[in-house]
Formats: C-alpha cells, sequence, structure tokens
C-alpha cells in the first residue's frame, strides 16, 4: 500500500494550524536535530509529503494542536492506490459529520 500524500496545506489541517506555520516549521528546522520531513514528491510549491513522516515529526516535535494527528493522517491528503472518487466522498463524509 502506498503511504498517504499530503500537501503543506493538508499538514497545516491535519496539525490544527495554518499553512504559513507550516513552512516556518521548514525553514526553521532545516538541517537541525529533528528536520522537517522531505517531501516525497513534487516540483517545489506542490511538494507531497508522506504521512507517517509528517506524523512522526508532528509527535517527535509536540507540534501543532492535534494530538491524534497520527491518527487522523489517513483522512487528510491522497494516495496513489486510492480511488479519487471514494476518497472525496470519504473526505465530504468526515467534513459533514465534523
Amino acid at each position: 500500500m502506498t503511504d498517504t500524500l499530503l500537501s503543506l496545506s493538508d499538514i497545516a489541517a491535519l496539525a490544527g494550524v495554518r499553512r504559513p506555520t507550516v513552512s516556518a516549521w521548514r525553514s526553521r528546522t532545516h538541517g537541525g536535530a529533528a528536520p522537517f520531513p522531505a517531501p516525497v514528491s513534487g516540483r517545489t510549491g506542490s511538494e507531497r509529503f508522506a504521512a507517517s513522516d509528517v506524523s512522526e515529526w508532528l509527535a517527535v516535535t509536540a507540534k501543532g494542536n492535534n494530538p491524534e494527528a497520527a491518527s487522523d493522517a489517513l483522512s487528510f491528503g491522497r494516495s496513489a492506490d486510492r480511488d479519487p472518487d471514494s476518497f472525496d466522498a470519504l473526505v465530504a463524509l468526515r467534513a459533514s459529520l465534523g
């Protein structure tokens, strides 16, 4: 199974922060002891990150406002082995249920 891929906006939603906060995390942790995960696909501006890497990083660094980020990661982003229409339906259902 392919890992779920997250955009920076997806990561912000998962972590319960604003998009610029994620960009700040990337730049401030670059080269540090716990650097932000590297993108696994995409070009600059449209990079995608492995949800497993991001959720692990959020847990290790205690960043964000969602203590359930690891459990919630699969409901954000997209995976190459998922049917996009089914995935969109699940996301819409999640949004309507809160």
